[in-house]
């Protein structure tokens, strides 16, 4: 809350919690879907046209609403329990790119 610059009675007076938060942020998420999927799902005018125009809106969605989707993906994943398996999974990951990259880097070297 301190980032926002707003209070938590202000928060309270537009949401009942958290969940009211999500909700409404991911309401226009969905309209937006929707919206952009018309012209496919409408079945009107020329099929290839309809959905390059269709999946062109679903692309700007994500690239508008990009942080909300993956906010609510990593919190997901906290409430299911599964945050410290994700984060052992990325841990080795990395690992894995340092080795590999380490070895070209001596590869490139000798």
């Amino acid at each position: 809350m301190a980032k926002t610059g707003y209070s938590r009675a202000t928060f309270y007076q537009y949401f009942n919690d958290l969940h009211g938060l999500m909700e409404t942020l991911l309401d226009g998420v969905k309209g937006g879907i929707v919206e952009g999927a018309q012209p496919w799902l409408t079945g009107e005018g020329e099929p290839v046209s309809s959905l390059q125009l269709s999946l062109t809106s679903l692309v700007d969605v994500g690239y508008e609403h990009g942080f909300i989707l993956k906010s609510v993906a990593e919190m997901s994943d906290v409430y299911f329990g599964r945050d410290k398996a994700i984060l052992k999974q990325r841990e080795r990951i990395k690992r894995k790119t340092l080795e590999t990259r380490r070895l070209h880097h001596r590869q490139r070297a000798a």
